[in-house]
């Protein structure tokens, strides 16, 4: 069911007897969040297999987002949580509708932790401090303990600088750094424009308080990486025909025809905008990048941030003449290393 009043705009329900939800968690603590009226039934609460109590969520008034029912004192780590609907009900009640809205987890059973080389590309994924990050480049960061459950997201620009319930924040390059979202082992980050263009930064995550060990992540004046369709870093690219289609096998790009490839780290614009902000009108990047297509050099027609993005640019491009089925698309920026191998564009003559 959808509506305002429920947890991320709606909630789920069942009313037959052995219905049931399992929940998966790591911490020492969680709290049911559900939704009680005078239609509400009896459950049936476990916790890795045992169970803990039968619960009359029974309400009257009815209320929404209301506590239901919370386990703690567990021991750190993961754990499971299951809610079995019994189909029965108080006799106050006129139903026995079941409702689960949300978890509240506390614990999370350590600080968090970056795991080596987990700073990547976020395009690509090919792992830093091998390949290198540059200034204004949207990065993931892999590693544990960042949020006990579920993922917290961005919803405004500028991008904010704190995200979750445990408060996750990520500093690098001597300051908290935006966030688009943060999951319990990933988070999706934009570095700071203010980064310097060689050598390298100590990245940590905070959560709940703690701070990760520092992770080492080499620095370069660019490192592109070109989005792919699959969110796997290699495959179709994210390339855009002139009328905003899609390039693909159904629908290739014609040699001689513009189109617009999608990646990140092509380092600093003019003008220059915030990190974290929108590009808010057509900017260029200081280093114009070299694009291969199938080992043929395309022509650029233009690069920089993308209008109403916090950290994606475009490379406007002219696809060669001669260009035919998948081909490899190679992007090279300032001193960095080029984009990553295995990334294709479909072409016909």
């Amino acid at each position: 069911n959808t509506g305002a009043s429920y947890s991320g705009g709606s909630v789920n329900s069942a009313v037959d007897a052995g219905a049931w939800v399992t929940f998966s968690f790591n911490g020492t603590a969680v709290n049911w969040i559900g939704y009680r009226d005078e239609w509400s039934g009896i459950a049936q609460v476990s916790v890795d297999g045992m169970l803990q109590a039968t619960v009359d969520t029974y309400l009257t008034p009815s209320k929404a987002q209301a506590p239901v029912y919370n386990v703690g004192g567990l021991a750190a780590g993961p754990h499971t949580l299951k809610i079995v609907a019994t189909g029965t009900q108080s006799a106050a009640s006129a139903g026995s509708w079941i409702w689960v809205d949300a978890f509240n987890v506390t614990g999370s059973g350590g600080p968090p932790a970056v795991n080596s080389g987990g700073v990547v590309n976020a395009a690509t994924y090919a792992p830093a401090p091998n390949n290198q990050v540059s200034p204004g480049q949207i990065v993931s960061i892999f590693g544990s303990n960042f949020l006990p459950s579920g993922r917290a997201d961005a919803s405004t620009l500028p991008l904010p600088t704190q995200l979750g319930a445990n408060n996750v924040t990520v500093t690098a390059c001597g300051q908290a750094i935006p966030l688009y979202s943060v999951f319990p082992s990933q988070i999706n980050a934009q570095l700071p424009f203010e980064c310097p263009a060689s050598g390298s930064t100590q990245l940590t995550v905070t959560a709940s308080g703690q701070v990760s060990a520092a992770q080492t992540v080499s620095l370069a004046s660019g490192s592109p990486g070109v989005f792919t369709m699959n969110a796997s870093g290699s495959g179709d690219g994210v390339i855009l025909h002139g009328n905003g289609s899609l390039v693909s096998s159904a629908s290739p790009a014609k040699g001689g025809e513009q189109v617009v490839v999608y990646c990140t780290g092509l380092g600093p614009t003019t003008p220059s905008f915030a990190t974290g902000a929108a590009a808010t009108g057509i900017n260029q990047t200081a280093n114009l990048p070299t694009v291969a297509i199938g080992g043929t050099n395309a022509m650029v027609i233009y690069s920089g941030l993308t209008v109403g993005f916090a950290g994606l640019y475009q490379i406007n491009v002219i696809v060669p003449a001669g260009a035919s089925g998948s081909q490899p698309i190679i992007v090279t920026a300032g001193a960095g290393s080029p984009s990553r191998s295995g990334v294709n564009v479909w072409a016909t003559p």
